[in-house]
């Protein structure tokens, strides 16, 4: 594979020696003489760079060439978006958090699309190129969320770049005139009957498909009973994370410690699956290949469980969309409905504050507003009916 990179060296065709690839100098000392010897040492510290990011790499063990052209890139032009983006990228994924990384490399690509597809270094992100970003996202059709999820990456790429010192800090943040925060979605989280619903539906017949939507039941109310625990986590659970009866483990999204005890729903779940998992160290059959990528893996496995989430719901009679999010909105849900503190629900999701909780339950106290608007309403109606008043309202 090729990638071209310029070294900004200008070299006659006669001053280059394409066969050993060093440059050509002349018999006797003129006046090009100072520029070869200049570009002679510009070459052999790009070749020493070179060799140091390879062996970087190797050491790593995994890696492609547009690493190895980016992390050169950040060397000598550190204050190239798309490159510092990637150096970026590439110690989250050492890290683990590969989301992140993703999220950040989309964001960067959504905003050098915007730019025609033109190199974009960290300086030119301003206010007025923010602004404009995101009239453009919105005219798209854009959801104020998108727009957020964008803006919210950008931001900490340029935080992180003020941090390294590549960008000097600012008197008037670039993001303050543009929308980073979180809009209420639409509902997300179920009732404790329509749970119910999902724990007693009868599953018909002993096909493959049986058996895709049992397996996806006992996942889901694993999740539910570990307090909502998020799909990639349950994912990457090991027989190793329970010690003493509980499970230990640190959220892939936050990094945050978690421990939740081991109830007896949540051993028999285990126990159902003790068959399909005799030889590997995770709990659960959803990584199931030590020689294939264990993301990759992860990813199919959630489409999967997505899809039969849905049959579920549709064979439960539940009229909602259930996805692998469900789980932890309705843990917090039916937390709230069962009078939890907000401060012990948050704790219990691994939220590091309480502002995210409350997105969580945002629209389940808007639905309380409603039915208690309802009761109120119906009241009038009753006192009204009760007297022999006139309530229906005409002209």
């Amino acid at each position: 594979k090729v990638r071209n990179l310029s070294l900004g060296l200008r070299l006659y065709e006669a001053e280059w020696d394409a066969s050993t690839q060093n440059i050509i100098h002349p018999v006797l000392y003129d006046s090009r003489s100072a520029c070869l010897e200049q570009a002679e040492a510009a070459i052999e510290s790009c070749r020493d760079l070179f060799s140091r990011i390879l062996q970087s790499f190797e050491e790593q063990g995994n890696y492609t060439v547009d690493d190895i052209a980016d992390t050169y890139r950040s060397h000598t032009t550190p204050g190239n978006l798309a490159a510092y983006c990637r150096k970026q990228a590439l110690l989250l994924k050492k890290g683990g958090r590969e989301r992140t990384a993703r999220a950040y490399l989309s964001s960067v690509r959504s905003l050098i699309a915007f730019n025609k597809g033109k190199p974009l270094a960290l300086s030119d992100i301003d206010a007025g190129l923010l602004k404009d970003y995101e009239r453009h996202l919105k005219d798209r059709g854009k959801s104020l969320n998108t727009v957020s999820f964008y803006m919210r990456n950008l931001r900490a790429l340029y935080n992180k770049a003020v941090a390294d010192n590549i960008l000097p800090a600012r008197y008037r943040h670039p993001f303050a005139g543009v929308y980073t925060g979180i809009d209420n979605t639409r509902k997300r989280a179920l009732n404790i009957e329509e749970v119910g619903k999902l724990r007693q539906a009868d599953i018909p017949g002993e096909g493959a498909k049986a058996i895709r939507l049992s397996r996806c039941r006992r996942l889901f109310f694993f999740s539910f009973y570990a307090r909502g625990m998020s799909f990639i986590d349950l994912a990457y659970l090991r027989k190793d994370n329970i010690g003493k009866g509980v499970i230990s483990y640190y959220r892939k999204k936050t990094g945050q410690p978690i421990e939740v005890k081991l109830t007896d729903e949540m051993k028999d779940i285990i126990d159902s699956f003790s068959k399909e998992t005799r030889y590997s160290p995770y709990l659960f059959p959803i990584i199931r290949d030590k020689d294939k990528d264990r993301r990759l893996q992860y990813e199919t496995a959630l489409r999967s469980y997505n899809r039969d989430l849905k049959d579920l719901a549709r064979l439960s009679g539940v009229n909602q969309p259930v996805s692998s999010h469900v789980a932890r909105h309705s843990w917090a849900t039916i937390a709230k409905y069962e009078r939890l503190p907000l401060s012990l629900i948050s704790e219990g999701l691994g939220h590091r504050n309480e502002k995210t909780t409350y997105i969580y339950l945002a629209a389940f106290e808007r639905s309380r507003l409603d039915e208690a608007n309802e009761m109120i309403s119906h009241a009038i109606t009753r006192v009204c009916a009760g007297s022999g008043g006139q309530f229906a309202f005409s002209r």
